[in-house]
């Protein structure tokens, strides 16, 4: 279907409409391009930007984490008083379980870093694997 619009008035709506639009597509643009490079706006107390030493379970080889806490996935069969020995023994605190069974969020309450609490962990057979707690962005 085609539609003829004659005179002045349609040519001028014609172009009206149309200046309209590309001010709307450009506003748009600008708008979403303000938003996008701010970056994320959910910064936490704690954040670190490092650089990871291994590969986590996750397989990120660089991300940000939360410094001072772990993320632990104790074994199967790993008894609750096996884990919370452990989860005392390296003055550690339970922030939360995650999932079950055994994957708990930790708090490292004494001076050792985030590495130095995963390569301890990492000693007792009970642990199936540790690493920081990273932070997720979406894209």
């Amino acid at each position: 279907m085609k539609v003829l619009v004659t005179g002045t008035i349609g040519h001028l709506g014609f172009n009206l409409i149309k200046g309209l639009l590309k001010s709307l597509v450009l506003s748009s643009i600008l708008v979403f391009t303000t938003i996008s490079c701010q970056g994320p706006t959910n910064a936490q107390p704690g954040l670190k930007k490092t650089e990871v030493v291994g590969i986590g379970i996750s397989g990120v080889k660089k991300q940000d984490y939360m410094e001072g806490e772990v993320l632990v996935k104790f074994r199967n069969d790993a008894n609750r008083q096996a884990i919370e020995k452990i989860i005392r023994d390296l003055d550690l605190e339970i922030i939360k379980v995650v999932s079950v069974p055994n994957l708990y969020l930790l708090k490292i309450r004494s001076d050792s870093t985030v590495q130095e609490s995963i390569n301890h962990l990492k000693q007792f057979e009970e642990v199936d694997y540790s690493e920081p707690n990273y932070i997720r962005y979406s894209q």
